[in-house]
């Protein structure tokens, strides 16, 4: 919510959107889309923990652009996590 003082009236603006709506693409391994109802200002972070998955063991992408865990993430959004894959 924000007040804002316009003289005599004050105008008091709602956010409306309270949650946003992300696609999520589980590679390579799972190959399955789900569709997250996340809170609005939610993380990539956020989206990997609400799947029940470890942060450190996938990489997110929005289109080719490697996306940070602490990126925000916006209504209708489409990332593709990708899982890290170690060995030696």
């Amino acid at each position: 919510m924000v007040a804002h003082n316009k003289g005599y009236l004050r105008v008091i603006c709602f956010d409306l959107a309270m949650s946003i709506s992300v696609k999520v693409r589980l590679l390579p391994t799972r190959k399955e889309t789900k569709t997250l109802k996340l809170e609005n200002g939610a993380t990539v972070e956020d989206a990997i923990r609400a799947l029940n998955l470890f942060p450190d063991a996938w990489i997110a992408v929005r289109g080719d652009v490697p996306l940070a865990s602490d990126e925000p993430l916006r209504d209708n959004d489409e990332i593709k996590l990708i899982s890290v894959v170690s060995g030696g």
